[in-house]
């Protein structure tokens, strides 16, 4: 095993973090009442993939896609020959292609799926373990693509303001693009996961990953979706372009502030909490 198979940013290994930072599940005995949340694997996976390939259509029974999606989530293969023939194709391409064309279109999509499938007290731990990976895998050595521009990785390991959504489509066109693999995340995988019970119980997640990151970031989770665009009217931004001006000024959290604290963000005068629900303007909302 070579110094940097752990850890690794792939697929598998961004829809690990993805499912470590969901939402409360309902409980077992509802689902057997035919009761469902929506936020299960085989469900998260499949939004991710419709970010790569809108018209995707998963079969009727979610529930049969099991063995693809724990493969996947394993980093044993590239999930099987239901989502292999997604991420081992020419659909990859117009992915590149729409995120460099059509860059709001994608990122509002991804921001949806953070809106459903993301607990607004694991935005800032998301973020940072996404961030970490980054930073420790060594592999990396291509641009990212984030908030309509290239960015190099010293770039993205120094951001402290950024809407989870940019965030995470460009951390997940990273991989599609770059990270053909799946199976180069199978070390990360055993390292971040234990088995609970006997030999053939789930195993759980049990890492420390992102917990390294102290400094305090801004994180919008998803974008107002008022808003128009992400990048003020700009798509894909090339790398020697230049940086767009004027872009709304976002004031930092504190670090003293806790993880699980809402967050407010204020932009042009305006006061907005995380899920960008408007409080007020600036002179008079903190009256009340």
């Amino acid at each position: 095993m070579s110094i940097i198979d752990f850890p690794r940013l792939c697929g598998g290994t961004v829809f690990i973090l993805l499912l470590a930072a969901r939402g409360q599940r309902t409980a077992k005995r509802d689902n057997a009442n035919g009761k469902t949340d929506g936020l299960s694997q085989p469900e998260l996976l499949i939004e991710l993939v419709r970010i790569i390939k809108p018209s995707f259509n998963p079969p009727v029974k979610t529930s049969t896609l099991k063995k693809n999606v724990g493969g996947y989530r394993k980093c044993e293969d590239n999930g099987g020959t239901y989502f292999a023939a997604i991420f081992e194709s020419s659909d990859i391409d117009a992915f590149d292609l729409r995120i460099k064309s059509e860059y709001h279109n994608v990122v509002s999509a991804m921001s949806e799926l953070i809106e459903r499938f993301i607990s607004d007290d694991k935005v800032e731990w998301l973020f940072k373990a996404f961030l970490e990976v980054i930073g420790k895998d060594a592999s990396i050595d291509k641009n990212f693509i984030i908030d309509g521009k290239q960015m190099s990785k010293s770039e993205v390991l120094n951001i402290d303001n950024i809407s989870l959504a940019s965030f995470a489509l460009g951390v997940w066109h990273y991989v599609v693009t770059n990270v053909k693999d799946n199976t180069v995340g199978q070390a990360t995988f055993n390292n971040w996961h234990i088995k609970k019970g006997d030999t053939n119980s789930e195993w759980v997640f049990n890492s420390d990953i992102g917990n390294e990151i102290k400094r305090a970031i801004t994180i919008i989770p998803f974008l107002d979706k008022s808003a128009g665009t992400a990048t003020n009217g700009h798509d894909f931004i090339d790398e020697n372009e230049a940086e767009i001006e004027d872009e709304p000024h976002v004031f930092e959290k504190t670090a003293e502030q806790p993880t699980s604290t809402t967050q407010q963000v204020i932009i042009n005068g305006n006061v907005f909490n995380a899920k960008n629900q408007f409080f007020g303007n600036v002179e008079n909302v903190f009256d009340s």
